[in-house]
């Protein structure tokens, strides 16, 4: 692929598709991080960089209009139960944890492109069905077959961890959690809207599902491959005989377990330990306002949009700041947000108004400082061969424990919210101790993802 420099700091690569695009070579100095991205972003030579974007903020804005009407159409119009609710989340988790796994292996031997579109249809595909369930039954098989897509997120990561370069990564992950805030934000108010001029939840699902396809359609005129041809593997490790080291062409490692150390594990288990208390803390959540509070989907709504905000707003100006120190400083941001974790979820049951938005406010601060995180961390310890199925097998732990989590979180609930909320900050508490695992991890160098070694390396002492 060629390079060339086109002033200081700053690479023109050749992307995929033959197109020029420009990234930073090395952190900036002072200043914003996200701001430079954004600067970066706006050149004409990232222009499939921004179609990216905008079909993430259409998708993003439509799956939001649904987030606080779909609990409350479950629990009024087919009278699921808290048990019911959580046994249909869990199972759309579990074709996620198997379709975000498969699409991120797929991707990197055949592409990021057209799984990602696949991914962003079958969403669409998803939401719009929705408004024809009628029964417990029907909505479970529904939301089953919607995750064999594996969301869309995962691969849209994917995409921007090829277009730039390592040190510039946080920032732009950094915009883009900032700009999906935004997107859910107006998703939110957009459906709060709609519900307050009397449209039936059911029509609110149909017209979330345009966006997306509108997204979709959006992505096929526009968006380009991100991953060069030369740096894809092959899907099988018994092609090995067809990617042999050249003076021009370095051997790209096949094997997946060539990219497993001591560091990739610590943050496949902090990611399903995240998810797992999110799951147990969030779950009912519908449940818990209604009871607690007498709140319904408007407040629901309303709660989002506001927390929203906040949620952009720290990946935009705080992520970017600590990922600019590469592995330590996104490290220490997983580590914050674990914390932040462990404070919410002891007060979030709290039958008092500004204890339990304090508890939010805590929960919203541990989600915008460790997602961004979990991808940039990946890229640092995976290797650029081997991005899709470590960021894949991410996407599928946070699957693997949103299986649990909701049952889990509906059982305890049952039994009393305070049980709930003290699991919740348990499983926190040895999330932070895998982000310290994170810390001690040794970087693997670029010879180490070229020679067959043992599953897992030690970490540093």
């Amino acid at each position: 692929m060629g390079r060339e420099t086109a002033e200081a700091g700053t690479v023109v690569e050749e992307g995929a598709g033959g197109s020029a695009k420009v990234v930073e070579e090395t952190a900036p100095d002072g200043g914003n991080p996200a701001m430079e991205a954004w600067a970066e972003l706006r050149k004409p030579e990232n222009t499939p960089l921004r179609a990216l974007f905008t079909m993430v903020c259409l998708e993003i804005g439509g799956f939001a209009m649904c987030i606080p009407i779909l609990s409350f159409f479950a629990i009024k119009e087919l009278g699921l139960t808290p048990s019911q609710l959580g046994f249909v989340m869990s199972a759309n988790a579990a074709t996620q944890l198997v379709g975000s796994w498969a699409c991120g292996r797929l991707s990197d031997s055949f592409g990021r492109k057209w799984l990602l579109l696949g991914s962003f249809a079958w969403s669409a595909m998803s939401i719009g069905g929705t408004a024809f369930v009628f029964s417990f039954t029907q909505l479970l098989i529904l939301r089953t077959l919607g995750g064999l897509s594996g969301g869309t997120t995962p691969l849209c990561q994917a995409f921007i961890m090829d277009w730039v370069k390592e040190k510039a990564r946080p920032a732009f992950i950094g915009l883009f959690g900032f700009l999906v805030g935004i997107a859910f934000l107006c998703g939110n108010v957009l459906g709060m809207c709609l519900l307050l001029l009397g449209l039936e939840r059911r029509t609110i699902f149909l017209i979330a599902s345009f966006f997306a396809l509108l997204a979709t359609i959006y992505g096929v005129c526009t968006v380009e491959e991100s991953l060069d041809p030369n740096k894809r593997r092959p899907l099988f490790t018994n092609a090995e005989a067809a990617n042999l080291e050249t003076p021009d062409t370095p051997r790209i490692s096949t094997s997946d377990s060539e990219a497993i150390g001591a560091g990739l594990v610590c943050i496949w288990c902090t990611r399903f330990l995240h998810a797992l208390a999110s799951g147990v803390l969030f779950s009912t959540y519908a449940f818990l306002i209604d009871r607690v509070f007498g709140w319904s989907d408007l407040h629901f709504g309303a709660l989002m949009a506001t927390f929203g905000i906040l949620y952009a707003f720290l990946q935009f100006a705080v992520y970017p700041f600590l990922g600019k120190y590469g592995k330590d400083g996104s490290a220490a941001s997983t580590l914050l947000a674990n914390v932040c974790g462990i404070c919410g979820g002891l007060i979030f049951c709290v039958p008092v108004v500004l204890v339990h938005l304090l508890a939010v406010f805590l929960l919203t601060i541990t989600g915008a400082l460790f997602e961004p995180a979990v991808p940039v961390l990946v890229s640092i310890f995976a290797g650029e061969a081997h991005l899709g199925f470590g960021n894949g097998v991410a996407t599928a732990c946070r699957c693997a424990a949103s299986i649990i989590g909701p049952f889990l979180g509906g059982v305890l609930f049952e039994l009393g919210a305070q049980y709930m909320c003290a699991t919740g900050s348990v499983i926190y508490v040895l999330g932070a101790i895998g982000c310290i695992g994170i810390w001690l991890s040794r970087v693997p160098s670029e010879g180490d993802l070229t020679e067959t070694k043992p599953l897992l390396r030690s970490a540093s002492k």
